[in-house]
């Protein structure tokens, strides 16, 4: 009986973690997440995790206090993504139309800052991928004996 009390109470304190926590766990995957898939462009099927991917970034994007490493791994992880097909060009055009939007004064200071700064991100993270699938030679690049085939984002 003592062992299963001990279970609910940890199942309990897992779930109502104090919103920093929260927060620091989320920022910790979606940065572990863009350095993944740095090394893999276009070959992570994120299609299903999109709608978190972007609802976190929204919620930071308004923050004063975010740091910019959460903000540059956020466009990583986007860039990174783009497979042809995939929404994530429809759900970043959403996002953007909504950091354009008339916001109250309290939001506006961060959106001013933050959003430039990713914006100013993702272009060059894009560039750096076309650059990388316009120079990538896939006979030189061998993976455990076979050659990889990358999502282009040029196809």
């Amino acid at each position: 009986m003592a062992e299963s009390d001990n279970e609910m109470q940890t199942v309990r304190s897992n779930r109502d973690l104090p919103q920093e926590e929260e927060s620091f766990e989320k920022k910790a995957v979606v940065i572990l997440l863009a350095k993944f898939s740095q090394h893999f462009p276009g070959r992570l099927d994120m299609e299903p995790h999109l709608d978190r991917v972007f609802n976190f970034l929204i919620q930071h994007i308004y923050d004063k206090d975010i740091d910019k490493l959460t903000l540059t791994s956020s466009a990583e992880l986007i860039v990174n993504s783009i497979v042809p097909g995939s929404n994530v060009l429809r759900l970043l055009r959403n996002v953007l139309n909504v950091c354009s939007l008339d916001l109250p004064p309290a939001n506006k200071e961060a959106v001013k800052s933050n959003s430039p700064f990713f914006c100013f991100q993702l272009v060059s993270l894009f560039c750096k991928r076309v650059n990388f699938e316009f120079t990538w030679i896939p006979e030189m690049k061998e993976h455990i004996g076979e050659v990889v085939e990358w999502v282009s984002l040029l196809r």
